[in-house]
């Protein structure tokens, strides 16, 4: 019985979905994904509530980190973007192809980057060096 219901929840490229972000780092986008999908297809959710979860899930971390963040409105079309890709990746799993094991790669490396939702100004509002190097480091 467990395994079917794990099975049932294993999203394709990600594995288990998680209901919050963990750990004491900058969120990536693979987590941010995951906590989408746990608001998405666990607790039913809209597309547009789902991310709107999923960002604010991550928001204390950058500003723990004291980075300004952009509106919260271009980050959730950001979550949004990141879904419709996995989407198309989904769709399209079942081809033997190079180039869908291509975009396969590239999508799994691009899910291990942090997502970035550092305001585009971020460096010139930071006042403190020590933040400012924090930032161009990730």
């Amino acid at each position: 019985m467990s395994a079917a219901t794990r099975q049932k929840y294993s999203l394709y490229l990600l594995g288990a979905s998680e209901s919050e972000i963990r750990g004491s780092k900058l969120p990536s986008n693979s987590q941010i994904l995951k906590v989408f999908f746990y608001y998405h297809v666990i607790l039913k959710q809209t597309i547009r509530k789902a991310s709107t979860a999923a960002v604010e899930a991550a928001i204390p971390f950058w500003k723990q980190a004291r980075i300004p963040i952009r509106a919260k409105k271009h980050l959730i079309t950001k979550v949004e973007k990141l879904h419709e890709k996995w989407k198309t990746l989904k769709k399209t799993r079942n081809r033997q192809e190079k180039k869908q094991r291509y975009d396969e790669a590239n999508f799994l490396k691009y899910l291990d980057n942090l997502i970035d939702m550092a305001a585009q100004d971020a460096l010139q509002v930071m006042k403190i060096e020590e933040d400012k190097q924090f930032l161009l480091a990730q």
